[in-house]
């Protein structure tokens, strides 16, 4: 898989779940920004796909994605191009895998269709069919919405079926009513905007 894909899966590392697998009919209205990807930033690439095995693993799968190929791409190897596979194992994989596995979930479908409403996705591919900036502008635009099932909505895909996984990091963001900033924080969370951003 080429690295400027897989760095869009691990921008924010996609939290989608949609009920369909199109684009959502009001996504053209909300402004995508651009992300700022950084292939040479392994460090960053690192915290990416630790934020998505610790956060979002639990429930979306990569299934075709195998661990030593992430291992690869974001820089956990040696000076020979060797995957660490110690280190691999100690910080990405929680589920007694080979790192020559892909990396699947260990929900059944079904559970996620019951709790959910709908299965999440697998990731593999999301970067590929809705783009970088699509995930990037989707994992910032949560805000609070108390008549969702999850207390939580998304500009980008209107009636998101899952609930905001990050909010102990971004924080509570609330409808401003301003077209330039639709958003506000209204709580902080564990990090500041840049760092979440």
């Amino acid at each position: 898989m080429d690295l400027k894909l897989w760095m869009g899966m691990i921008v924010g590392w996609v939290l989608l779940f949609s009920s369909s697998p199109a684009v959502a009919e009001d996504a053209h209205a909300v402004k995508l920004d651009k992300v700022p990807i950084d292939l040479t930033d392994k460090p960053a690439l690192q915290r990416g796909a630790q934020l998505f095995m610790n956060h979002c693993a639990g429930c979306h799968s990569l299934k075709y994605v195998r661990y030593e190929n992430m291992a690869k791409d974001i820089g956990i190897v040696d000076m020979e191009g060797k995957v660490l596979d110690d280190v691999l194992k100690k910080n990405l994989m929680f589920v007694g895998d080979k790192v020559t596995d892909m990396i699947r979930v260990s929900m059944a479908r079904q559970d996620g269709a019951n709790w959910f409403g709908i299965a999440p996705p697998d990731l593999s591919l999301v970067a590929r069919s809705r783009g970088a900036d699509w995930l990037y502008t989707y994992l910032r635009s949560f805000y609070q919405d108390d008549k969702r099932p999850w207390g939580v909505n998304n500009l980008v895909f209107p009636d998101v079926a899952m609930p905001h996984v990050l909010l102990e990091l971004q924080g509570n963001q609330v409808l401003s009513g301003d077209k330039v900033s639709p958003l506000r924080l209204a709580q902080a969370g564990k990090l500041n905007k840049q760092q979440y951003d």
